[in-house]
């Protein structure tokens, strides 16, 4: 999941007024970040969030919070990242603010940051970093794969590894 442009939706606790504000404000390729506070007792996105956004081409969901209707969600093309599933419903009329700065699993998350998720979860790059990051990402990738080739064809290894990472524990 990968877009430029995000709607924040720092929403109460178990309340889910604003996300559905966010949504119909959202474009095409946004990814609705909804900040929960860690509250997984009500879910906040379920199967009808999904057709509907799915309809407008949205991005994704990341909630630090729970979702619903996981056979909906897993069965749509949208990339929806949450803490638990849970299949308790939101309230639907309470308080909160979009497009602001939130706390999404213990990370800051500010308007305009870009955020990146796999099958192993999701990374913030703050919109100042934008250039660099990606140049350091392909730095480390190239060099884990030279260490597994190296690891794969060097019958040496193994004693190379343990004098790196065990010798100095067993030193007293």
């Amino acid at each position: 999941m990968f877009s430029d442009k995000f709607e924040y939706v720092p929403a109460v606790a178990e309340e889910q007024t604003l996300t559905k504000a966010a949504i119909d404000l959202a474009q095409k390729g946004d990814v609705i970040v909804i900040d929960c506070g860690g509250c997984t007792r009500r879910a906040m996105v379920g199967g009808m969030m999904i057709a509907y956004r799915q309809k407008k081409g949205i991005g994704g969901f990341v909630v630090d919070g729970a979702v619903r209707d996981i056979d909906d969600i897993n069965n749509s093309t949208l990339a929806v990242y949450a803490k638990t599933v849970t299949p308790q419903g939101p309230y639907r009329n309470g308080p909160g603010e979009i497009n602001v700065p939130v706390v999404c699993g213990g990370q800051a998350v500010m308007p305009g940051d870009i955020i990146i998720g796999d099958n192993d979860g999701i990374v913030v790059i703050p919109r100042r970093q934008a250039q660099e990051v990606p140049v350091a990402a392909k730095e480390n990738l190239l060099s884990e794969q030279k260490e597994l080739e190296k690891m794969r064809r060097d019958n040496d290894y193994d004693d190379g590894h343990r004098e790196k990472f065990l010798s100095p524990f067993l030193r007293g």
